[in-house]
């Protein structure tokens, strides 16, 4: 039988962009619907999904790791039905896990999570090891950001790492706190467009949400905007973008296509278009010389442009994801 649970893993380049803000309200939004949810507090030295919600949690993730309690006794479940699971704030000691730490924490969350329709990893901000690990065990990784450049730039650097070194080449894209429509076209330009041309990574806008004050006072009140305002302008937006997730989920159910739960598996390149890195590139390149120098003919007077690279290799960068030379890169475009 096909995997039936959604893991999303959301993410953001930077902090500040509201992305644990979403990830609740998108839950929220999910259980409303008649879905099972599980929220995974992923942010594990710096946790607020307990704070937004505005309960204490008896215990921690960290507490399950180290054995010191279940993962029952730890899981909260709030008056609709949504279970969280918290991490601690303000303690450094987990804030990154290794690899082996990452595969315990996922084999202990697999059981559980199996039992919803989706889990909801709420990540840390940046690229840590661990925010890269438990990105990888997600079947879609959906990443936060807002119009400004800052945010942007960091959105791009995040599919960057994540395309490169973890061959993740699908991503959905959430633009926060849209205060004009303007704003959507740009950011599809400098981040969606820029992945696709420079990165060869599809990144798709899943929706936008506008602006609205109110969320700043859901915030304050401990209480999420979905439950205070359901049909402010924000919890309208996030709204739509759930019921996105819903029929992505059932698409993929009916493809076959969703990876098993929270697991680390190895991923590959998606066909041959995808950019080669470290051994194999040193690899291709040897080869490539090697039938170059064949080809040439037995005597040649070195011409003044000898010492250049050939014109191909010049146009297309120095590094993969870099834009060629004569092409604005995504910073000289406003990152």
């Amino acid at each position: 039988m096909p995997a039936q649970t959604l893991s999303v893993a959301i993410l953001s380049g930077k902090g500040g962009v509201g992305k644990s803000n979403v990830t609740l309200n998108l839950a929220l939004s999910l259980q409303q619907s008649g879905a099972s949810v599980l929220v995974v507090d992923g942010d594990l030295g710096l946790a607020n999904v307990d704070v937004l919600m505005g309960f204490t949690p008896d215990g921690t993730i960290w507490d399950v790791l180290q054995g010191r309690m279940t993962i029952d006794r730890v899981l909260h479940t709030d008056a609709s039905g949504l279970h969280v699971l918290p991490a601690a704030s303000g303690t450094g000691q987990q804030a990154q896990l290794d690899s082996k730490s990452c595969q315990l924490l996922l084999k202990t969350l697999r059981p559980l999570a199996e039992r919803h329709d989706f889990v909801l990893l709420d990540l840390g901000a940046g690229l840590s090891e661990t925010v890269r690990l438990l990105a990888r065990s997600a079947a879609v990784q959906l990443v936060v950001t807002t119009p400004e450049p800052t945010a942007i730039t960091d959105a791009y650097a995040l599919l960057k790492v994540l395309g490169k070194a973890h061959h993740l080449d699908h991503f959905q894209v959430v633009i926060n706190n849209v205060q004009d429509p303007e704003e959507v076209s740009l950011t599809r330009t400098r981040l969606l467009g820029a992945a696709r041309k420079f990165l060869q990574v599809e990144a798709r806008l899943i929706g936008t949400i506008r602006h609205d004050p109110l969320l700043q006072e859901a915030v304050c009140k401990r209480t999420p905007l979905l439950r205070l305002y359901p049909d402010c302008p924000a919890a309208t937006d996030i709204a739509a973008i759930a019921k996105k997730l819903k029929s992505l989920r059932r698409k993929m159910i009916a493809e076959g296509t969703i990876s098993p739960c929270l697991s680390l598996r190895t991923r590959k390149p998606a066909g041959a278009a995808a950019p080669a890195t470290g051994a194999s590139t040193a690899k291709t390149t040897a080869t490539s010389a090697a039938k170059a120098t064949a080809q040439k003919p037995p005597a040649q007077k070195p011409s003044a442009d000898s010492g250049r690279k050939p014109a191909a290799t010049r146009m297309s960068g120095t590094k993969s994801g870099t834009a060629p030379r004569g092409t604005a890169s995504p910073k000289k475009q406003g990152f």
